[in-house]
């Protein structure tokens, strides 16, 4: 993914600029090991660990690696972010995106990652962005008028409601310094796509649709179920895999930081 892309280029930069060598990495909170895959790809000379608290979710890594052509050095830890974390060894870089506003104690994970880094080692955090930006661009010509809005904010208090308090407007470079980090580089890592899309880039925007069925089916009307049921289906005329009008817009918030 290009979010991705970007920051490991960015990573990459920072570590080349201190000399930094970069033998071992963790990918925390690893899903299916996109990142972990991407990093080992971009750093030849290093391993890569994913590292999940959902073993069926690694289980997925192995032929992702194999897949891209680092599946001798990609590999995979079950592990809980709010467990204690020394036993996953020491490591120069470490990935975290879109997964530490999940822990009840962010800065308290922070010190760990911390700890696991060596002397000089960048902790990349990706996080939630500065706008409210969804699947669906604002002004998109489908359902009752005002859907768009009415499908973002629904999501925008589900997840909200689903987070410890404040998750959403965390101070990450004051939870950083606060576990001791410095930060070293820090902005916005934005996608924007026009349309028409391709089909890798529809998928993307109906897998979002789907998961944000379950997400608002309590804080939308009957109508506005309706209309997002036809966009998130993959059979429906009105389905966003048949659609040329639709954007995609992403934009995600970076934090780059040393240990010192």
């Amino acid at each position: 993914m290009p979010i991705i892309a970007g920051a490991i280029a960015r990573i990459a930069a920072a570590a080349q600029a201190d000399g930094l060598t970069v033998d071992r990495i963790l990918d925390v909170g690893s899903g299916p090991g996109v990142a972990a895959v991407a990093l080992a790809a971009a750093f030849p000379g290093a391993s890569a660990v994913a590292v999940d608290a959902s073993a069926p979710l690694l289980d997925l890594v192995h032929d992702r690696a194999v897949a891209h052509g680092v599946g001798e050095r990609v590999h995979t830890e079950v592990a809980d972010l709010e467990q204690p974390l020394d036993a996953l060894g020491a490591a120069d870089i470490v990935w975290a995106s879109m997964v530490l506003h999940h822990v009840a104690s962010p800065v308290d994970t922070l010190r760990q990652l911390h700890d696991v880094l060596r002397p000089g080692g960048l902790l990349a955090i990706v996080e939630f962005g500065p706008g409210a930006r969804g699947s669906l661009p604002t002004g998109f010509d489908v359902g009752n008028d005002g859907f768009v809005d009415r499908h973002r904010a629904a999501v925008t208090a589900a997840v909200t409601e689903h987070l410890p308090p404040g998750a959403m407007t965390l101070d990450w470079p004051a939870l950083l310094a606060d576990a001791g980090f410095a930060v070293v580089d820090s902005g916005e890592l934005a996608l924007s796509v026009p349309a028409p899309l391709d089909d890798t880039a529809r998928r993307y925007v109906l897998q979002g649709l789907q998961m944000s069925q379950r997400m608002a089916v309590d804080r939308l009307g009957a109508d506005d179920l309706a209309t997002l049921a036809a966009l998130a289906s993959e059979d429906d005329a009105h389905s966003v895999l048949r659609r040329d009008d639709l954007t995609l817009e992403v934009d995600r918030s970076f934090f780059l930081a040393r240990r010192d």
